[in-house]
């Protein structure tokens, strides 16, 4: 016959139920061996998910990488459960962070953090429940967050307008217009990595800022971000005086700050809209209508398309398309300069052949 007892362990009451006296000694001892110590109890989300993080996450990243998770800690995750104890922390706490979320790739994000920092825990035994990041009753955010690419007529007007911008400003625009590469990418670009024979340019190293100073790496975001793209005939004047060496974006010969950057783009966004440009633009909007025109001119494989993107995957259905030629990655950007020929006006095209 089952009886029923309240216990008492480490402060905290349960009733229990039981058959007999060693049933209700083994079931106290298992209840022992579950709890954690008082010092464990106290440990709050902050203190923890900062360590792990510090410890674990960060060393593992690229700054830049390392930078958005702690932004995403500190605004979406530790005004929620920041000050709770972290055993305490149930599945309904995940799902409040994830309902004030507002799109779909946020909140994926937000929750690997979530369910990598208490798998951690569970490790360390001071989360002794089940996961919560991992509760299927979770809902996530849906809303997706599109990179809309320019529009075609804007991208007209943009290159048609190069001719009237200061050479610094159409420089950088034609190094993404040209390349599809990363902001950070086109900052670091250097004189001598361009073999001016193949007419291609070496994408090698990226410069990230911290504290407004520009700061040089070789490690790019993707192994695959290490690669060769074509320069264009027609964009080649827009480069500037060709070099020996140094950086082609520059100030004073050296790389541009941070605030330099902004300034210079916010100077290139004024003088468009006096164009006739209204709608403000990234440097990644550039680069998302560099991939758009280039898929949807039916020129080029998804898998030279990734890896004239630097992208480490496209889609992994389509990793077995075919295998990635460095010639034909060159080939495949040379015939995009045409294809952004064809978008644009009949006297760009005339300017623009090949």
């Amino acid at each position: 016959m089952n009886r029923r007892q309240k216990i008492t362990i480490n402060g905290r009451e349960r009733w229990v139920s039981f058959s007999s006296t060693q049933e209700l000694v083994n079931l106290v001892q298992r209840e022992c061996a579950m709890e954690p110590t008082s010092t464990q109890s106290e440990t709050r989300v902050a203190n923890y998910l900062m360590s792990w993080f510090e410890t674990y996450e960060k060393p593992r990243l690229d700054p830049n990488t390392a930078a958005g998770h702690i932004s995403k800690i500190n605004r979406h995750i530790l005004p929620i459960i920041g000050e709770k104890r972290i055993n305490d922390v149930t599945v309904s706490d995940v799902q409040r962070i994830m309902s004030l979320l507002n799109s779909a790739s946020m909140g994926k994000q937000v929750k690997s953090i979530i369910n990598l920092c208490f798998e951690a825990a569970i490790a360390d035994e001071i989360y002794t429940h089940p996961n919560p990041a991992q509760d299927k009753r979770i809902v996530m955010p849906t809303a997706v967050k599109k990179r809309m690419p320019l529009e075609k007529d804007d991208l007209a007007l943009l290159i048609q307008f190069l001719p009237q911008l200061k050479p610094e400003y159409a420089c950088l625009l034609v190094l993404l217009i040209m390349t599809g590469c990363r902001r950070g990418e086109a900052l670091a670009v250097r004189w001598e990595d361009i073999d001016w024979a193949k007419k291609t340019l070496h994408l090698q190293r990226v410069i990230r800022f911290r504290n407004n100073r520009p700061e040089i790496s070789t490690k790019m975001k993707t192994k695959a971000a290490n690669r060769t793209v074509s320069i264009w005939d027609c964009f080649i004047p827009y480069l500037g005086k060709p070099q020996e060496i140094g950086f082609i974006i520059n100030s004073d010969g050296e790389p541009l700050s941070e605030r330099q950057y902004m300034n210079r783009w916010n100077a290139i966004q004024k003088e468009l809209k006096k164009a006739g440009l209204e709608q403000r633009f990234t440097a990644n909007q550039l680069r998302h209508t560099y991939a758009t025109i280039a898929a949807n001119s039916g020129e080029i494989a998804p898998k030279v398309l990734q890896g004239m993107l630097g992208h480490a995957s496209f889609q992994t259905t389509l990793n077995t398309y075919v295998s990635l030629d460095r010639d034909k990655m060159v080939m495949s950007s040379q015939n995009l300069s045409a294809e952004y020929a064809r978008l644009t006006s009949k006297s760009y095209s005339d300017n623009c052949s090949m």
